[in-house]
């Protein structure tokens, strides 16, 4: 049966702390505060009502759009089935109930799936980026705040032991506003193009202007500029270089950007931004065309195309891993946005010869791959696997 009841997190803060201060590494177990998170799918059949004592507990932080905290769950599960007797793994979302139950149903793991409904959870363990763990040893002290990938078999082992173990702290900035401009350009600025050194205090990620003149990003790597620059996907990078000199993982290989045009130039801001790479990169890029496989998207030709024509001039997109709500995009926008989001893992092609503005409302299941081809027939189109001379991106070095 599926598990209804909520488990009460034996989860014991310091004494004279307060609701909702947040914890951090060698915060003891000392005063008892239950925590309220809905157990997610079944579970032996059995209901659990609280933790079993003197077991180490690991809380994974993780999203059913989180491509990495998925990835990362068999490893959980292995440390789930490998220490079944000593420590319990609970992978905690604040989403829908009811998406997280689809999601359990299709990957059934050894560890528990729980929904932190009202976010106390991570109140006390505040992150931004996810995947995000915690390891609570035997005595409940939290004894690590990390990455899941550093929680290995050894650590689960020392801690159990109770050993000491100091793994990498991730501390994400919870105070980190999104509006606020990072490289405080004057309001007054016709036009500008810096590149700064990785900066640990803020997360990565890409701002527009709109009115489309500007773009800031927000530690990336030299292909994330160019791949901007150029308007390229991941499906069309070629790499002729050392992939070490671009490996996101290494931080001084990722950079702060931010480029303005000239109000007379906002419809050569990629062209632009193209040519001040070019001339102060050492690394190059250029498009070549290049025969591949890819998914081409073409109209049903035995029914009517279903799509309202757009009526406003003022463009509002909704667009993320299992929608595109839009109500002024072309079929050009939605194949891209198939292609970006990797759905289909490959380069995307419009041959529906369908052209205008139009009003798009596409969103599926993620935990239901029929529900996807379901929305894409409801479109009026079909897409099927080609082999097509497309353009790519080359990332080398000169000579």
């Amino acid at each position: 049966m599926k598990l209804k009841a909520i488990i009460i997190l034996a989860l014991i803060l310091v004494s004279g702390l307060l609701r909702g201060q947040a914890l951090t590494v060698g915060d003891n177990i000392d005063h008892l505060e239950e925590l309220e998170v809905d157990l997610i799918g079944p579970k032996n059949g059995k209901t659990t009502n609280g933790f079993p004592k003197k077991k180490v507990i690991l809380i994974d932080f993780w999203a059913t759009w989180c491509g990495s905290c998925i990835v990362n769950m068999p490893h959980l599960d292995s440390l789930q089935k490998e220490f079944k007797d000593d420590l319990l793994v609970l992978a905690v979302s604040t989403e829908d109930k009811a998406r997280l139950e689809r999601f359990a149903a299709k990957r059934p793991y050894s560890f528990m799936y729980a929904r932190d409904r009202e976010h106390k959870m991570s109140d006390y363990f505040p992150y931004r980026m996810l995947p995000h763990s915690v390891l609570i040893d035997v005595d409940g002290t939290v004894v690590a705040i990390t990455n899941p990938s550093n929680i290995n078999k050894e650590v689960i082992k020392k801690v159990i032991n109770k050993e000491k173990i100091d793994l990498p702290l991730k501390v994400d900035n919870t105070a980190f506003d999104y509006a606020a401009d990072y490289f405080n350009l004057p309001a007054d600025a016709i036009e500008t193009f810096d590149i700064q050194p990785y900066n640990p205090n803020i997360p990565g990620f890409t701002k527009y202007n709109k009115d489309g003149r500007r773009i800031s990003m927000h530690n990336t790597t030299i292909t994330g500029m160019y791949r901007q620059a150029f308007d390229m996907s991941s499906f069309r990078l070629e790499l002729q270089i050392d992939e070490a000199k671009v490996d996101w993982k290494n931080t001084d290989n990722r950079y702060n950007l931010d480029i303005l045009v000239a109000p007379e130039d906002a419809g050569r801001l990629n062209e632009i931004f193209q040519e001040k790479l070019l001339s102060t990169l050492d690394i190059k890029a250029k498009t070549k065309k290049k025969e591949m496989e890819v998914i081409v998207v073409s109209k049903i030709d035995s029914i009517p195309f279903p799509l309202e024509k757009a009526g406003t001039d003022v463009k509002n997109l909704n667009s993320r891993g299992d929608r595109f709500i839009s109500n002024r995009s072309s079929m050009d926008d939605f194949t891209k946005y198939l292609e970006d989001q990797g759905t289909l893992g490959k380069p995307v092609v419009n041959e529906t010869g369908i052209d205008g503005l139009f009003v798009f409302d596409f969103s599926y299941d993620p935990e239901n791959p029929q529900s996807f081809h379901d929305a894409i027939k409801k479109m009026g189109i079909k897409m099927k696997k080609e082999m097509r001379e497309i353009d790519i991106l080359v990332i080398y070095e000169e000579d």
